[in-house]
C-alpha cells in the first residue's frame, strides 16, 4: 500500500477562491483557547483575506466538517467550502459518517456499518454500566448530561487544535493542548490524520486520531481529555478502540500496527501517556474481536 501523501497542498489564489460557496456571507472558524470560534465573513472581505495570504487544503477533520480551505492569516482560518470540494482533497474519505438516533454509522460501498465507539458502548461490561449508572444517580441525570456534553465539546476542540498543529504547524492555545503537546510530539512521521477506516470484511468503521511512527514502531494515537489524572485500568475501551482501528487499517492494506498510544490531556498539569506494544496489542485485538462478536450476536 502506498502511504498517504501528508504534504501540504498549497493552492493558488484562483483555486482557493473557486472553493468558496455561493452567498454574501461565508462561515469560518478558528481553533483557540479550547474552543472552535466561528464567525461569518462578508464575501468581499474574505476574498481579500485569501488574496493577501497563503492558502492550502484543510486536513481531513476540518474537511469533513465542510471547512476545506485553510488560510494562513497569522492565526489560522478554516473556511467553509463548496459541498463538492472533497475532490480537491487527496485524502478525502470515500465514506460518510452519519450520527443517527441509534448511534454513529459509516456509509460506504458495503452499506452502513456501525462505528467502533457504538459497538463498544453497546457491549459495555455489566460492572462498567453499573458504575456509570451509580454515578449518574449520584450527581443527577441533568448534571451528568451537562458534564458529558462539556467533555464532548472539550474533546472536539482539542482534536481541532491537534489537527491544526499536525497539518499546519500551528500550536493550540488551550491548556488542554499545551498539556498534551509533548505526547503529540512523540510521533515522528504521520501516515494518516483523522482518516476514516472502513472494515467491510468484519463489518465496522471508525476514525483514528492519528496513525504514524513512534521510534521503531508504527502506532495508532488517541487523544482524550480528563478533569483529573487517569488510571490505566480505566482506559481499556480506549485501547480496544485503537486495536479495532489497527485491524481495519491492516485489512485495507496498511502496514502492521505495533503500538497503541493514549494521550490524556489535563487542564492544569502535563498530560499523561499510556502505551501498549506488541503482545499487549495482540491481546487487545483478541478482546475487540470478542466484543464485536458479542455485538453481532445481540443485533
Amino acid at each position: 500500500m502506498t502511504e498517504p501523501d501528508m504534504k501540504r497542498e498549497t493552492l493558488t489564489t484562483e483555486q482557493a477562491l473557486a472553493l468558496l460557496p455561493d452567498g454574501d456571507r461565508i462561515h469560518t472558524f478558528r481553533g483557540g483557547g479550547g474552543l472552535m470560534l466561528g464567525a461569518d465573513w462578508d464575501r468581499p472581505e474574505l476574498e481579500q483575506c485569501i488574496r493577501d495570504n497563503e492558502c492550502e487544503l484543510s486536513g481531513p477533520a476540518a474537511t469533513s466538517m465542510g471547512h476545506g480551505l485553510f488560510v494562513h492569516d497569522g492565526r489560522g482560518l478554516f473556511v467553509d467550502t463548496r459541498k463538492d470540494d472533497a475532490r480537491w482533497h487527496p485524502m478525502a474519505p470515500e465514506i460518510t459518517r452519519l450520527d443517527l438516533p441509534t448511534g454513529r454509522v459509516y456509509e460506504g460501498d458495503a452499506g452502513q456499518l456501525p462505528s467502533v465507539t457504538r459497538i463498544l458502548r453497546d457491549t459495555m461490561p455489566d460492572e462498567d454500566r453499573q458504575r456509570l449508572d451509580d454515578w449518574m444517580d449520584r450527581v443527577g441525570h441533568v448534571e451528568a448530561e451537562r458534564i458529558r456534553q462539556q467533555g464532548a465539546d472539550r474533546g472536539t476542540a482539542l482534536h481541532t487544535e491537534v489537527e491544526m498543529y499536525l497539518s499546519h504547524g500551528l500550536p493550540g492555545e488551550s491548556p488542554w493542548f499545551k498539556s498534551i503537546q509533548w505526547v503529540v510530539d512523540t510521533h515522528e512521521r504521520p501516515l494518516a490524520i483523522e482518516r476514516p477506516v472502513y472494515c467491510a470484511r468484519l463489518g465496522y468503521a471508525g476514525t483514528p486520531d492519528l496513525i504514524g511512527h513512534r521510534g521503531e514502531f508504527r502506532a495508532i494515537f488517541d487523544w482524550t481529555t480528563s478533569g483529573k489524572p487517569k488510571k490505566g485500568e480505566y482506559l481499556r475501551d480506549k485501547f480496544l478502540q485503537c486495536a479495532a482501528y489497527a485491524i481495519a487499517w491492516e485489512d485495507a492494506g496498511g502496514d502492521k500496527i505495533e503500538e497503541l498510544i493514549i494521550g490524556v490531556a489535563l487542564e492544569d498539569r502535563p498530560g499523561q501517556l499510556f502505551t501498549a506494544v506488541l503482545s499487549e496489542v495482540d491481546e487487545y485485538r483478541e478482546e475487540w474481536m470478542r466484543r464485536l462478536a458479542q455485538y453481532k450476536e445481540a443485533a
